[in-house]
């Protein structure tokens, strides 16, 4: 039993510290994010090594814009090799509270412990990771058109807008 408890502590442990793929302040969270007016996270791998990453401002029918905290970049949607974009802060750490609880509780169960604790365990760690990548969209899934509704502007950069001027969402 003492090596359950070990395994279970040591993967909430592993799982909090899983790295976020968007800075979590950036991000509103799920139920707030219809009325965001800024673009959503966004990360693309334009060669072997070397990651953009900002937030979506638009798509037009062959560039991409990205704005980092001072620049907004022009990217030709042919140089991109793929990447995500991340629509909203999903989160997760809400689900550990309940998964620790529901460990813990298995206390209770006597014999039948060392079957109901594994499996509050693994379910509520496959909980936590499927709600960690809950709102992150990878290119290889969606065309980049059917993507624009996640960006600052949608329908596409105004024509009368100085592109000298947008910037990253502050944080």
């Amino acid at each position: 039993m003492l090596n359950l408890k070990r395994i279970f502590f040591l993967s909430l442990i592993l799982v909090s510290c899983a790295p976020k793929r968007y800075p979590p302040e950036f991000l509103p969270f799920a139920p707030g994010a219809h009325k965001n007016p800024y673009g959503a996270w966004i990360e693309c791998r334009i060669e072997k090594n070397k990651i953009l990453e900002g937030e979506f401002i638009a798509i037009h029918e062959d560039t991409i814009f990205i704005a980092d905290k001072s620049t907004l970049y022009a990217v030709p949607i042919k140089d991109i090799n793929g990447g995500h974009i991340c629509a909203y802060n999903s989160d997760e750490a809400l689900f550990v509270p309940f998964v620790v609880l529901g460990a813990v509780s298995t206390l209770t169960h006597g014999f039948w412990a060392i079957f109901t604790l594994p499996s509050w365990v693994i379910a509520g760690l496959i909980s936590i990771i499927i709600r960690y990548y809950e709102p992150i969209i990878f290119y290889s899934e969606h065309s980049l058109k059917k993507l624009s509704k996640y960006a600052r502007y949608p329908q596409g950069l105004p024509k009368n807008i100085d592109r000298k001027k947008i910037k990253m969402k502050g944080f």
